[in-house]
């Protein structure tokens, strides 16, 4: 049932009864009196009247909170519209609260805590908005969610939830690429390749598959086929240029000379405040910032990034990279600083 037509229901419901217990006060001040049993009539008399205020108190707060779910939920999809997650959630959650059996106040609930990054907050709702939909959530819904399991990980239950959607609707573009984005994230990426030119045999100028095509080519090392991408679409880069905001950045990275700065030091190390803080006031698009723990060995030594890259003289150690090559490591953040002012 969609929003519409349950306040619909709900506002009759409550008319009903008011109505009726207009009608049962019409019907008793109508009631004929018999003689010689006044205490009766009035007892039956005042038992209507306490039965008919108790139903018509029912049917003004169902119908106040009916107008009171409503005024919550318009007020959190315009917060949603004005990208204010933080009131669109209060707004949502109120909404809930009073009238919970709304697909349109879960959904706007859900799209505020996915705005406000609640990725795993939101998948607890999801059965809730399940049921509420009938027990089927509709396409974009279902998407919603595959989204979120992406976002905390858990690759096989959004790769499920692309191909159910695929299966059954083959020509909705955006499980494919969301599946092509997991390919990704689990480092498949002849399969991310395969995902996505299947997107763009259907819809050619689909964006989001062309950025993930050139995602999927640069992460795999294959940067000539990547700037064959950029290449082919650079008409509608220049002409359409909001419509690749992603291809654009990949772009930039790619005219870019990268940047990489570790950070050799415990991460309880209070000296190493002043180097994030350092890096927060930098303006480092592109660059690739990794901390290098001494205890974890385990990690140092999965990640090339982080080897041979230790404290100097156990102090926090800033190492800053550029195309491979590192400059000598520096123990302030005033150097670091400079070093990194300094580079291109």
């Amino acid at each position: 049932m969609n929003e519409l037509q349950f306040t619909l229901a709900e506002s009759l419901k409550a008319l009903a009864l008011l109505f009726l217990a207009l009608f049962a006060t019409k019907a008793l001040e109508a009631m004929p009196r018999a003689s010689g049993r006044a205490a009766r009539y009035r007892l039956i008399r005042t038992a209507g009247y306490a039965l008919t205020a108790a139903l018509a108190i029912w049917g003004a707060r169902g119908l106040g909170i009916e107008v009171s779910a409503g005024v919550h939920n318009f007020a959190a999809a315009a917060a949603l519209s004005r990208q204010e997650p933080g009131r669109a959630y209060t707004n949502a959650l109120r909404a809930v609260e009073l009238r919970p059996g709304v697909v349109a106040h879960w959904e706007n609930l859900e799209r505020s805590k996915i705005t406000l990054r609640q990725f795993a907050s939101a998948l607890r709702d999801e059965s809730a908005l399940t049921a509420a939909s009938g027990g089927e959530l509709d396409e974009a819904d279902a998407l919603l969610y595959a989204w979120c399991h992406y976002d905390v990980g858990d690759y096989d239950r959004a790769l499920a939830g692309t191909e159910a959607l695929i299966h059954k609707n083959p020509y909705f573009a955006a499980p494919y690429v969301l599946k092509g984005m997991v390919r990704i994230a689990e480092k498949d990426f002849d399969q991310a390749e395969k995902t996505f030119l299947a997107v763009l045999q259907m819809f050619p100028d689909d964006p989001q598959a062309v950025e993930g095509l050139a995602h999927a080519y640069y992460l795999s090392g294959n940067r000539v086929r990547a700037e064959e991408v950029l290449r082919l679409y650079r008409d509608n880069l220049e002409r359409f240029p909001s419509a690749f905001g992603m291809m654009l950045c990949a772009l930039d990275r790619h005219l870019d000379r990268p940047r990489e700065v570790v950070l050799a030091a415990r991460p309880d190390d209070p000296a190493l405040r002043s180097f994030l803080q350092a890096l927060g006031e930098i303006y480092l698009p592109n660059a690739v910032i990794a901390l290098s723990d001494p205890a974890a060995d385990a990690a140092v030594g999965t990640m090339p990034l982080l080897r041979g890259k230790p404290p100097v003289s156990g102090r926090p150690t800033a190492y800053v990279c550029e195309q491979g090559t590192c400059k000598a490591p520096v123990t302030s953040a005033g150097e670091m600083r400079s070093l990194l002012s300094a580079s291109p």
